[in-house]
């Protein structure tokens, strides 16, 4: 995982002044006795991209459009304020879930919220929240200014859950992963697994670690504009591993089984716009039967 506050600082250290939303300054004022005191930056998330690199790409695939920074004061206490706003609230809870806060523990505010000796950050709707200590401040302030700003951010009707795709049955659990693009993929699988499943074309995708009676299975889902994406996925697969031995689909089994080299087996389908694959079977197909079992969403 990226550590947040190398993602955090793409947004700002670009330094230039752009449109940001109209809610994000609605969102971004005087919290009780915390006063705002000034805005210091204000970006998009595209020309932020053009001047920093490495974490930007992440942060721009999950849908990022644009960041304001502000200052805090009580009396001598100072604060800072980030907020990163999303195009959908899926976008904001998938990137809030692939970044980790060092030394942070988790806290009750907004969607979910975590907190470490100097910055407490929350994610909520579209937005990712951080608030950060400095001269004289304390923690105490931080969630004061943090609950503050929740107040402000609709939650909607019904707010996302990014795993709901994937049957919990046997899921390892803290092992989910949500991507929406290559970058995020390959914090998990190899660039070499992101050219083969063509992720330039993909909407979304899940993945989660099962546990089963011989050991650890990894499951991989991805949505496709098209159905044909997906078909194609499968095909790319295929090709990419001619040298191995394939077991077709059949009246039985209506998916595709790869031996590895390490006779483990990989299973592969593409049903409607989904690709659906899972590494390290055990041999002799006995993880076919959870393949198939995920695939229909644990039913």
């Amino acid at each position: 995982m990226k550590k947040l506050i190398l993602l955090l600082i793409v947004f700002v250290i670009s330094g230039c002044s752009v449109f940001v939303s109209r809610s994000l300054h609605e969102i971004v004022q005087t919290v009780d006795e915390f006063t705002l005191t000034n805005i210091t930056s204000e970006n998009d998330a595209a020309s932020a991209g053009k001047f920093i690199s490495g974490s930007a790409p992440i942060f721009i695939e999950f849908g990022a459009d644009s960041c304001l920074v502000a200052k805090f004061n009580r009396n001598r206490e100072m604060y800072t304020v980030e907020v990163v706003s999303f195009l959908k609230p899926k976008g904001a809870l998938g990137a809030y879930s692939i970044t980790e806060l060092y030394g942070s523990s988790d806290v009750e505010l907004g969607l979910r919220a975590r907190k470490s000796d100097t910055i407490l950050q929350f994610v909520k709707g579209r937005y990712i929240v951080s608030v950060f200590t400095s001269k004289a401040s304390s923690m105490t302030g931080c969630t004061e200014i943090a609950s503050g700003l929740a107040k402000r951010i609709p939650a909607g009707a019904f707010p996302p859950d990014i795993y709901e795709r994937l049957p919990k049955f046997k899921m390892i659990e803290q092992s989910g992963l949500y991507f929406m693009g290559s970058k995020a993929f390959q914090e998990r699988f190899s660039s070499e697994l992101a050219e083969v499943f063509i992720l330039d074309r993909m909407i979304e995708g899940l993945a989660a670690q099962y546990r089963t009676d011989d050991g650890i299975v990894y499951f991989i889902k991805i949505r496709y504009p098209r159905a044909e994406h997906a078909l194609d996925a499968v095909n790319s697969y295929l090709k990419s591993r001619l040298d191995r031995p394939v077991i077709l689909p059949s009246e039985v089994l209506n998916f595709y089984t790869v031996v590895a080299r390490d006779r483990t087996e990989v299973y592969l389908a593409g049903y409607a716009d989904w690709l659906y694959v899972m590494f390290n079977g055990p041999p002799g197909g006995k993880g076919g039967e959870l393949f198939e079992y995920i695939m229909r969403g644990g039913k």
